[in-house]
């Protein structure tokens, strides 16, 4: 530790080298930030962000950092901070600058095992002590404090959040996800538990035509609110897409409810779209997901041991991650040359990653639906949506719109007319072919507040 504090190796503040040129930092940090502006002053009490970790590669005398950099005056704390003229990584203060520990659950300088985290830097009202919260969803807890008296100043003066590297000289290492890399989510013994007891129950998604076609099957505790083809002559898809908006409907703990475009492929299927599932993700948030039913395995996101699940290439995305874009485009599209399913999102469609063809028994998708989708193993079921029953306007509903589908021709329909709606009593569907609206195409609404 003692070494690390005769060069010039401890983290810094990108201002450092954007207003003083000669600073000590001297070309060795190297930033990729957001930051609050230096203009007119301003005090801040607290500061927050929610960021996902990687594991980018250096060198032995090299590290490369995401954070949140909270300045107070002269002095700063970072998640590895500075103050009160002395400098210390996580509790390596001989001189008692650092954060007093409370948790007993967290120590820093531990491995990650989350693929996102949040953090919080916030002021004690009583007695001016700065708190380190970090938590999932809407659980926080606290980790430890810096008295308010370490500091000279009382008030956050600057934050900064994103990305700093630094290397004695060159090259500089990497900084968040390396090139040619994708996310992997760090699998613990207790997500393993976790993921065998959601396994064991009937909680895993599923598609509206079993409650129809099969009432007594095994999804009663199942309920849709749903526009899918209709179940006529049969037809072959090649693809299908949609865009959604987002919400964060209130569930129970053992409960969900999702957003979804259900693709089916034969006795087999994949689902995209939103989620809340506090069993699955241990919060209460929105989260993106992907759900894979293929050769008899089924899984949630990249978690499929037995390799059935969907492969990742993308650098930028990875399923759970929080669902906080106001609207998405997801698509399946089949690849005319090999048959693989990828998976493409965002208004560029962007390929996120495939499902081989071999994976599943039928080489052409059959049945196709989008909407929403709510599990509770027993009354009350959890809302749907925005948590209301639709009121016929895209601006304040829970809706999916733009919907198509690719023929066996790789034709794309943007009307898709041979639809039907299915929804259980506790919630309403509306499927609007025709519409005044503009830049919704097929627009189907939908929702409810659950039921008793």
């Amino acid at each position: 530790m003692k070494s690390l504090y005769g060069d010039n190796s401890n983290p810094q503040s990108s201002w450092s080298k954007t207003y003083k040129s000669t600073s000590s930092n001297g070309g060795h940090h190297n930033f990729a930030v957001v930051r609050t502006t230096k203009g007119k002053p301003r005090r801040y009490n607290g500061a927050y962000m929610n960021s996902n970790a990687f594991n980018p590669s250096v060198g032995p005398m090299q590290f490369s950092s995401t954070r949140m950099h909270f300045q107070i005056g002269n002095e700063f704390i970072h998640v590895g901070w500075t103050a009160g003229g002395h400098e210390c990584y996580n509790l390596l203060c001989p001189d008692g600058s650092g954060m007093i520990l409370v948790s007993q659950d967290l120590i820093p300088g531990r491995l990650t095992k989350h693929m996102d985290l949040n953090f919080a830097i916030i002021k004690d009202r009583d007695n001016g002590n700065w708190w380190l919260l970090m938590g999932t969803g809407y659980l926080w807890e606290h980790i430890g404090f810096w008295p308010a008296r370490r500091f000279k100043e009382s008030f956050g003066t600057r934050i900064e959040w994103g990305g700093e590297v630094y290397s004695p000289s060159p090259p500089s290492p990497p900084m968040g996800c390396p090139i040619g890399t994708v996310p992997i989510l760090r699998v613990t013994k207790d997500a393993l538990l976790k993921k065998k007891s959601i396994d064991g129950d009937n909680s895993k998604p599923q598609s509206s035509w079993s409650k129809t076609y099969k009432p007594t099957s095994s999804i009663d505790n199942h309920n849709f609110a749903v526009v899918r083809t209709t179940k006529g002559k049969p037809k072959s898809y090649n693809g299908a897409s949609m865009n959604i908006n987002t919400f964060t409907p209130s569930v129970g703990p053992m409960q969900f409810s999702a957003s979804r475009m259900h693709f089916q492929i034969g006795n087999e299927f994949i689902q995209v779209g939103w989620i809340v599932h506090p069993q699955l993700y241990h919060d209460f948030n929105s989260r993106l997901f992907v759900f894979t039913n293929a050769g008899g395995h089924e899984c949630y996101n990249l978690f499929s041991p037995d390799g059935s699940g969907m492969i990742l290439v993308s650098q930028d995305f990875t399923p759970g991650l929080l669902a906080e874009q106001k609207s998405i485009d997801f698509a399946i599209m089949k690849d005319k040359i090999n048959g693989n399913w990828w998976l493409l999102m965002g208004t560029s469609w962007e390929e996120i990653g495939f499902w081989p063809s071999s994976r599943f028994k039928e080489s052409s998708g059959t049945r196709v639906e989008w909407g929403g989708e709510v599990y509770s193993p027993s009354p009350p079921n959890p809302p749907m949506g925005n948590s209301h029953y639709p009121k016929g306007s895209p601006i304040v509903d829970s809706y999916v719109r733009l919907i198509t589908i690719v023929d066996e021709n790789y034709n794309t329909d943007k009307t898709v007319k041979n639809t039907e709606r299915y929804s259980d009593s506790c919630y309403k569907v509306r499927d609007a072919t025709e519409t005044f609206w503009s830049h919704v195409g097929h627009l189907i609404i939908y929702g409810g507040p659950g039921c008793k």
